[in-house]
């Protein structure tokens, strides 16, 4: 029997702000010890190790991360049937995936990694199944309102990946003594949430390996899929041409940028994973009583965000990653644009995904990849890592005012009904913080 949360949205929201807040605080830490202990070039190859499994995983999901929380939510369909089809589909992708990694690591990306690191480079793909498994399982537990629960995963995963990185640097040292780290960082990751998915219940399914049962769950997934595939394009295609123009160092450069930079991005993320299953549930004119007042409030904490990282980003530079990190100032200042248009873009696509219209995060994000690789091979060859931040922020301006446009005619709204903060949603937001900070001590009470 799964067992369904049954707390408020206001507690949720700020349970989840202070679980994102603290993980987002741990990775900190995590970025902090490579960057110190192996440099621009190093910091370099771990990212783009990172990459390629972070994002042979997304690519292999087929959607369906979204698609359980649609079908849970909207379908009113039974979790305990979707969960043996994710966990069939899971196990089949990731078999596929670790194929693909296979090959991208012994062969396209083998100059640019050190032979030392393909060993536990490959154990790493290994366990993409698993991954692609933890995935879903999060998934499952935010359709059963399980917001907390996810997020207190993630802080999970955070600590764990700092222990792993720690324990690597002491025992081993250098790029490999962290891989290790990351690899057993990321297994803990997985029993975790599998014995979380167990105890609430979701995880008492065996595997569905069969296309019949899974086509539905494809059938959706595969609709926002296309816009999964684009936005990972557009958010790190930039990482890729900097490896084969200018080597490791400037990825590890730009790698630090784009971790100050997405700072910012903390509170839409908090919005997302909180609100969109409570929109799958409500009327058209529900979920835009419900959002109209969140993007606005979105957009004016974006901003006031990227003011302050603009402010304070190279002295937190300096004294975070040391003074080796410092040429990664002036493309963070770049990228805040694309900072606070990426946030607002992400939650309006997430919005209409859960609305049923998954194809327009496809489109958008098409057009901002067209603008990313154009700008991308034109900028980065004459400006370097400064000119791959600016053709970020170009691109994420794309994606946001095309989303924009698209979100106002599904949802009826006028832009500045979205944009521009209202007094009525300051009253609204302290009455949601206090009725969140009254839910919190009252469900976990000293």
């Amino acid at each position: 029997m799964v067992r369904r949360a049954q707390r408020s949205f206001a507690t949720d929201s700020v349970a989840s702000f202070v679980l994102m807040l603290l993980t987002n605080l741990i990775r900190l830490p995590t970025n902090i010890l490579i960057a110190r202990f192996l440099g621009p070039a190093g910091k370099g190859v771990v990212t783009l190790l990172q990459l390629l499994l972070g994002q042979t995983a997304l690519f292999l999901s087929l959607g369906l991360d979204a698609a359980l929380v649609h079908f849970a939510g909207r379908r009113g369909r039974p979790v305990a049937e979707l969960t043996g089809r994710a966990l069939g589909l899971g196990l089949v992708l990731g078999e596929i995936g670790f194929g693909v990694l296979v090959v991208l690591l012994v062969w396209v990306f083998a100059e640019l990694l050190p032979a030392e690191v393909r060993l536990v480079s490959l154990l790493l793909a290994a366990t993409l199944p698993l991954t692609l498994i933890a995935s879903f399982l999060r998934s499952l537990l935010r359709a059963c309102g399980r917001v907390v629960e996810e997020w207190s995963l993630m802080l999970v995963s955070a600590t764990a990946l700092l222990a792993g990185v720690g324990l690597g640097l002491l025992l081993e040292g250098g790029v490999t003594g962290v891989l290790w780290g990351l690899l057993g960082g990321s297994v803990l990751t997985v029993v975790v949430t599998a014995g979380l998915a167990w105890r609430v219940g979701i995880l008492w399914q065996k595997p569905e390996i069969s296309w019949h049962g899974a086509r539905e769950l494809v059938g959706y997934g595969a609709k926002l899929h296309g816009g999964n595939i684009l936005e990972a394009m557009n958010d790190r295609f930039d990482m890729y041409i900097l490896a084969f123009f200018l080597g490791t160092a400037a990825v590890g450069i730009y790698s630090i940028a784009v971790v100050v930079a997405e700072l910012v991005l903390l509170f839409p993320g908090v919005v997302g994973s909180v609100l969109m299953p409570r929109v799958a549930t409500r009327s058209e004119a529900g979920s835009n009583a419900m959002m109209a007042p969140v993007l606005r409030m979105t957009s004016l904490v974006l901003a006031g965000g990227a003011l302050v990282s603009a402010l304070a980003g190279g002295w937190l530079i300096q004294l975070l990653f040391g003074e080796a990190f410092l040429p990664a100032f002036w493309p963070m200042l770049l990228l805040l644009p694309g900072s606070w248009a990426l946030g607002l873009w992400r939650t309006m696509m997430s919005d209409l995904v859960v609305r049923g219209h998954p194809l327009g995060k496809t489109w958008t994000a098409a057009v901002a990849v067209v603008v990313t690789i154009v700008l991308d091979l034109l900028l980065i060859p004459l400006w370097g890592v400064p000119g791959a931040a600016v053709a970020s922020s170009l691109a994420y301006g794309a994606a946001m005012g095309l989303g924009l446009w698209l979100y106002c005619r599904v949802t009826r709204l006028r832009p500045l009904e979205l944009l521009r903060p209202r007094r009525e949603d300051f009253a609204l937001a302290r009455t949601q913080l206090r009725a969140g900070l009254v839910s919190w001590r009252t469900a976990f009470p000293r």
